[in-house]
């Protein structure tokens, strides 16, 4: 009998025995899940090092001063309005913490420049509230205080200065005698079209109605003036009955102490540090697991 040809599969049987398939690569995961002893003694090692640089750098003194825009009684709490209008005023003088009137006086009394008081000093309302905060910044704990509280009166005497002075009531004062002089002669003009319209039956129709057209806008022009002089003359006793010694800003909490970013620091470069830790150990883990794949299966 013929013998019997054979067949491909046993024709391809010694190729795959020769060549065994190779095996996957390891993945990152598994790097770090065999050498995790060294990815964590990495993270400690670096966490460590990054929190005692964090604690061997010379700390930031902070200290903050709150003040009030108008009165801090319940009674003018409780006036309509008060609270939106306060918040407002509040967020406005807020911002103006940075300007010359506030920054150099202060600067003059710390014998600082302005410039050092300025990069020093930051300003925040308090939401919703007609409080605002000063917060000052130095390297010890009294320099940030001194300069929490100069900053602070120097804020105290820019607002009295923009408050109820003698030149504010002066100036007022004047708009109110203008107003009451072109009131008067509104007034007197008024009374002399109104006298040459009545004595003037003699005239032709068309004179009569020109005149009281005249006398009608003379009127409007009466009223006018007499509602400027009524609202200058409110405006004038508003200020008047607000107490003259009542700044509109005033001191609500002085700085007595100062904290300190020496916690934070730590607790960020230890941070920093464990996760540099984390991606060198796991580079390393990752080097020394090829090598080994390497190793193990070179032909």
């Amino acid at each position: 009998m013929p013998q019997a040809l054979p067949s491909h599969e046993e024709a391809d049987r010694p190729t795959r025995d020769i060549f065994p398939p190779t095996p996957p690569r390891p993945t990152v995961g598994d790097a770090m899940r065999r050498f995790w002893p060294l990815v964590l003694i990495a993270m400690l090692a670096l966490g460590a090092a990054g929190a005692y640089y964090g604690r061997s750098r010379p700390p930031v003194y902070t200290a903050t001063a709150s003040l009030t825009v108008g009165l801090a009684d319940l009674t003018t709490q409780t006036v309509p309005g008060f609270a939106v209008g306060g918040e407002v005023v509040a967020s406005a003088y807020s911002r103006s913490i940075q300007t010359d009137g506030v920054i150099v006086p202060a600067a003059r009394g710390l014998r600082m420049t302005p410039g050092q008081v300025r990069s020093h000093v930051t300003s925040t309302p308090v939401p919703s509230s007609p409080i605002f905060t000063i917060t000052a910044t130095g390297a010890s704990p009294g320099d940030s205080v001194r300069v929490a509280n100069a900053v602070s009166r120097s804020m105290i005497a820019y607002g009295r200065s923009r408050s109820n002075s003698s030149g504010a009531f002066a100036a007022l004062l004047q708009r109110y005698r203008q107003a009451v002089r072109r009131r008067n002669q509104a007034r007197s003009r008024v009374a002399k079209l109104r006298s040459a319209t009545s004595s003037g039956s003699t005239t032709s129709a068309g004179s009569s109605a020109s005149g009281n057209g005249t006398l009608a806008d003379a009127r409007a022009d009466l009223e006018t003036e007499q509602l400027r002089v009524d609202s200058l003359a409110e405006q004038y006793r508003s200020r008047a009955a607000a107490p003259g010694s009542t700044p509109p800003v005033q001191r609500l909490v002085d700085a007595t102490g100062a904290s300190n970013d020496r916690g934070s620091k730590v607790q960020l470069y230890g941070a920093i540090g464990a996760l540099a830790g984390l991606c060198i150990g796991g580079a390393l883990a990752v080097l020394f697991t090829g090598l080994r794949h390497r190793r193990r299966f070179a032909p």
